[in-house]
This record gives structure tokens, sequence and C-alpha cells, in this order.
């Protein structure tokens, strides 16, 4: 009907993954050694959205996702089941120079693995959440948005945002904008996930991450020419990071200092009817902590120089 509208969604995925050494073959200590990954995925989602009789726009978003996972590491086996169930209410109105939205969120999440129960989690987050549009003018506009996570393990996760919008003539384009950031660490991380949990020390009292970082980017139109220039920087305290523990077993700890990241990218685009040119380079110097020295490095797999060119027609 006019003025509503809702969505729905739901998806099942299955997959099973093979690898190891191949046949005939050993890993350097002599044996073979066997990796393999069966998951199963279902998730399913809504979001509804309805004018009220005053203007305002009401908005309801939710989901579910299972997934389940057997993994082989050679001798070992993990069997973890993991969940998340998200739901928010939000309401939208304007009024003069202002455009604002304000609302309610909750999350819960759950890990449960059969072997190492130690690692097993089940964290509920209730938020709330607001933000202001400001139009001082045509020309001017700034955004205040701020959220507040009460997290059943971290506690009060807080994180504001401000951004002011300037357009000193139809062909420029600046943005300046600085906030925060906050993660809740979990013992899946990206290493553990090529790894698997059984070579990971039991957790110990661990802190959440928080960032701040600020940008400045600047637009220039000429035609069907656009160029974008980014200045940006971000420090990260109490990041996750992993240690060697007697040789053999990683530990998850926080970082003994933080990390700290600047950088520039530039974007030109080209577009023409139907056809669009892209070329970016970034260039980024990202450092932290070393886990076992404490000496600052550069943080591994961070390239210093990233380019790229695209077309699409």
């Amino acid at each position: 009907k006019r003025g509503k509208s809702l969505f729905l969604t739901a998806g099942i995925m299955g997959e099973d993954r093979e690898g190891g050494t191949l046949p005939g073959f050993t890993a350097p200590d002599g044996r073979s050694f066997e990796e393999g990954m069966t998951t199963n995925h279902a998730d399913a989602g809504v979001a509804a959205r309805w004018v009220t009789a005053g203007g305002r726009v009401v908005a309801i978003r939710g989901s579910s996702m299972r997934q389940s996972r057997d993994r082989a590491f050679g001798d070992e086996r993990e069997r973890g089941v993991r969940t998340t169930h998200f739901g928010e209410v939000s309401l939208q109105g304007a009024r003069g120079r202002h455009t604002w939205v304000a609302g309610t969120a909750f999350q819960h999440e759950s890990f449960d693995l059969r072997e190492l129960p130690l690692f097993g989690y089940r964290f509920s987050t209730p938020s709330v959440f607001a933000q202001d549009e400001i139009a001082f003018t045509p020309q001017l506009a700034m955004s205040v948005s701020g959220r507040a996570d009460v997290h059943s393990e971290y506690g009060v996760l807080a994180t504001p945002r401000v951004s002011l919008l300037v357009r000193p003539e139809p062909r420029w384009t600046v943005r300046v904008s600085a906030g925060t950031g906050a993660f809740a660490p979990t013992p899946l991380t990206e290493e553990t996930d090529e790894t698997g949990l059984s070579r990971i020390a039991p957790l110990g009292d661990l802190r959440a991450e928080r960032a701040v970082s600020a940008s400045l980017d600047v637009t220039r139109t000429f035609g069907a020419m656009e160029l974008t220039g980014t200045l940006f920087m971000s420090r990260l305290r109490h990041p996750l990071q992993r240690r060697t523990v007697d040789g053999t077993r990683i530990e998850l700890v926080n970082a003994s200092g933080p990390v700290r990241t600047s950088g520039a990218e530039l974007i030109a685009r080209y577009r023409v009817e139907g056809l669009a040119v892209m070329a970016t380079y970034g260039l980024t110097r990202s450092t932290e902590p070393d886990p076992d020295t404490a000496i600052r490095r550069e943080v591994p797999l961070t390239p210093r120089h990233v380019g790229s060119m695209n077309a699409i027609w």
C-alpha cells in the first residue's frame, strides 16, 4: 500500500571443503595432514517501513542467523555453532532545518564449541542511537550522531560522531568528520579461523577495542571528470593481538599500545554515457607494538601503496 513497504528474505547454504597434504605426500614433520570443513548456514531477515499521519517514518528491521561448522585440523576436530539475532526500531522525521532519526536496537550473539566449551560465549547488547542533520544554508550542513551499546561483557560502548559538509560553489564539496568506534573482542579472529581454536590458550581478561578517527574529503568536478582527495587518521586503543606462548600455543591479548594509522587517498572518476572509468591511489602508514618485544613496527600485511584502475561499460 502507499506509504508502506515490507521486505522479507531468507537463505540457506551448505558447503564441504577438503584439503591438506596430497596423497603420497607429507608435511615438513614427515606426517600427512588433513584439513577439512563442513558448513551449514541459514538466515532470515525482515524490514518494514511506513509513514505515520504526522509524516514521520517508522522503520523496523530484524534478522536471525545460525551457522554450524565441523572442522578438521590434522588430528584435531572442532564442531561449533554460532547464532546472531538482531532487532531494531527507529523513528525518522523532519522539522525546519532538521532531519532526525532516533531508535533502539537489541542484539544477541552466541557461540558453542563442543570440543572446547571454554571458548563459548553469550553476549546480549541493547542499544540506543540518534542522529540529527542540520541544514544551516544550501551550502552548509552538519550531522551529529551518537550510539550507546550496553554490552553484557564489556559494559557501555559509546560512539559519538560529527561531520560538517561545505559546498562553497557547485563544483566543490568539502567534508570534515570525526568520531569514535568500539568493538567487543571474541576468540573468532582471522588468525583463529585459519588455525582453529585448539592451539589457542584460554582467553584472559580482555578489554574492548576503542577507536578515534578523523578525515577530510575534498571533491572537485570538471564536467564528466570528478576528483576526490582524502586525508585520514585513526588511533585504536587496546587492539587484539596474538603472541606465541612456550613456542607452541598462541595467546590473544590486548596490545601494550595503540595502533596508529594515517594516510591519503586520491580517486578519479570519469563518466560519459554508458562508460565509467575510475582510478584510485592510496598511501597508508600503520604502526603497532610488536606483541613479543613491545617495540613499534609496521602492521603486517598492510601495504604502504595501493592503486587500481577500473573501467565499466
